[in-house]
């Protein structure tokens, strides 16, 4: 418990210096849908990828992802970070980033990837 609350007290401290932090919420290109269900090597792969939601979830504060386009016609985006219980604030920034980006329809990844590899 003490080591969780040293995170949590680190996140806390981060966050209140920078009380919006932007990343990705893949820390690698896009890979195929379903690669974290074949194998140990495609789980290991995906939960690499996956870190700072991770450990944004393990800390304990709020994330929204937003989707920012597609790469290779795999689907892409950022996820918004803040200070715990400021939900609305991420929210806030989710809908600037919407607003400038514009909304991204969902795509049909098996699809985009198939074009994608002609």
């Amino acid at each position: 418990m003490g080591v969780w609350l040293g995170i949590r007290r680190s996140w806390a401290e981060f966050l209140d210096e920078y009380p919006l932090l932007l990343g990705p919420v893949f820390t690698e290109p896009p890979v195929e849908p379903g690669l974290e269900s074949r194998d140990r090597a495609g789980r290991e792969r995906v939960g690499a990828g996956m870190r700072l939601c991770t450990a944004t979830s393990f800390a304990g504060v709020p994330g929204v992802a937003v989707p920012t386009g597609t790469n290779d016609g795999l689907p892409t985006g950022v996820q918004v970070i803040g200070r715990a219980f400021r939900e609305d604030v991420c929210l806030d920034a989710a809908q600037e980033i919407e607003d400038r980006l514009g909304v991204f329809t969902p795509i049909d990844a098996r699809r985009e990837v198939r074009a994608a590899t002609r």
